[in-house]
């Protein structure tokens, strides 16, 4: 038999009470083990902030569904996602006229039409006068639930579809905030 090396029956021996190739090969694969446990952690963390991001509601527009101060999960979504009747997160208007005088920042409506819905001109008066009858692609139609407090496409016509962030899956309970 060899000494220090694990013999048949899984026996170790050294005379020099030097750590076994064995338990060396157990810290390493232990170190190993913690490492990829880590990594597999940060990239889970990274994927979720990567699907999902938490929104802060400001202002009335969308009272009495949401106040402002609410906080939202939203899931990143292309236009694909969109459905009639969500709530939505939406970069604003890049329109000049949006630009004067509005604060930036992130937009909370509800979808009133996607593309290829009919044009919803009864709810949406900037859509009146539009020639189509469907709601074009790459455009969509979003609403404030409060229209005494909400810009939206009662005034602004048609958002842009690749301007949605996502789709708002989950309201978070007050005592959160």
């Amino acid at each position: 038999m060899t000494w220090g090396v694990a013999g048949p029956r899984g026996r170790s021996g050294s005379r020099s009470g030097s750590p076994s190739g064995s338990a060396l090969g157990l810290g390493v694969g232990l170190a190993l083990a913690v490492g990829a446990a880590s990594v597999a952690a940060v990239a889970t963390v990274a994927g979720i902030r990567l699907r999902y991001v938490v929104v802060t509601v400001e202002g009335a527009s969308m009272a009495p569904t949401l106040a402002s101060g609410d906080r939202v999960l939203v899931r990143r979504t292309g236009p694909a996602g969109i459905r009639t009747g969500r709530l939505v997160v939406t970069r604003p208007p890049t329109d000049e006229r949006w630009a004067r005088g509005r604060r930036s920042g992130w937009l909370v409506k509800r979808v009133a039409a996607a593309a290829g819905e009919p044009v919803p001109r009864d709810a949406a008066p900037a859509l009146r006068t539009r020639p189509e009858e469907q709601v074009p692609d790459g455009r969509v139609v979003l609403l404030g639930d409060n229209p005494a407090e909400s810009l939206d496409s009662r005034f602004w016509g048609y958002f842009r579809a690749d301007h949605v962030v996502g789709v708002v899956v989950r309201r978070f309970p007050s005592d959160l905030r």
